[in-house]
């Protein structure tokens, strides 16, 4: 269990914690709050390799539980203002990594 600033790899930008757990055959599981401050459609982009699942809310997100190539996952979701929970399962199995989670306002 680790605080970290952010989900732009799988260990969040910890060097030490990379050390640790290698580059393959590991997963990961992240719960985040974010306070929204505009109610709408925002959308949810997943950069992974290999599976992974996103729900903001309990609510499905963004899901590609498979093993694959680095792979943008897209959806649109309908936020409220106020807080929200995210929840984010990874797991990566050989060669290449990515991970690459975004929360943006629709235009």
């Amino acid at each position: 269990t680790k605080t970290v600033p952010n989900f732009v790899d799988p260990w969040a930008g910890d060097k030490e914690l990379r050390a640790k757990t290698t580059t393959a055959h590991f997963g990961v599981l992240a719960t985040t709050h974010l306070a929204v401050e505009e109610a709408g459609t925002y959308r949810l982009s997943v950069l992974s390799d290999d599976g992974v699942r996103v729900t903001i809310d309990g609510r499905k997100g963004v899901e590609n539980w498979t093993w694959h190539a680095p792979t943008r996952d897209e959806a649109q979701v309908e936020l409220t203002k106020g807080p929200h929970t995210l929840e984010l399962e990874y797991f990566q199995i050989d060669g290449a990594y990515a991970l690459l989670v975004e929360l943006e306002k629709a235009k």
